[in-house]
């Protein structure tokens, strides 16, 4: 069981996908669930038995950035869909002291989606891409 001794901060965080440590200004639908079967039996039993069994679902992640013009070093990871990322995805949340708090990661993932807000010429919004990844499941490391 993992300790909780304080809060953390939710804008405190990094993405690492294969070999890249990634920005991003937003991370969501990070979760995981399991799968079950309940079977009631007859006699004097109060609940019911509860079976784990194999997920039929897909996780998704959502992850959001403001677009870069170009990259600032090297050569830019494209995360277009059908991009199966090599490595999986590690998701590492510092605490207020900038300290390693959480990791969570996942081994399998392939992007499924990609967006870019709308362009307005008319408005001064920074062009946000968003990023949907389907994964095997998050996993808690740290």
């Amino acid at each position: 069981m993992i300790e909780r001794k304080e809060m953390l901060p939710v804008n405190r965080f990094q993405v690492v996908i294969g070999n890249y440590v990634l920005g991003f200004s937003k991370a969501s639908n990070l979760e995981n669930s399991v799968e079950y079967d309940t079977y009631v039996e007859g006699g004097l039993n109060d609940s019911p038995w509860i079976w784990l069994k194999p997920s039929q679902q897909v996780h998704t992640l959502t992850l959001e950035k403001g677009a870069q013009m170009r990259p600032l070093f090297g050569e830019k990871l494209m995360l277009l869909p059908g991009t199966e990322i090599q490595g999986g995805i590690v998701l590492m949340v510092n605490d207020f002291s900038n300290e390693l708090a959480r990791i969570f990661s996942c081994e399998q993932a392939v992007v499924v989606k990609w967006e870019l807000s709308h362009l307005d010429a008319l408005s001064g919004e920074m062009l946000i891409e968003k990023i949907e990844i389907a994964h095997s499941g998050l996993k808690e490391v740290r």
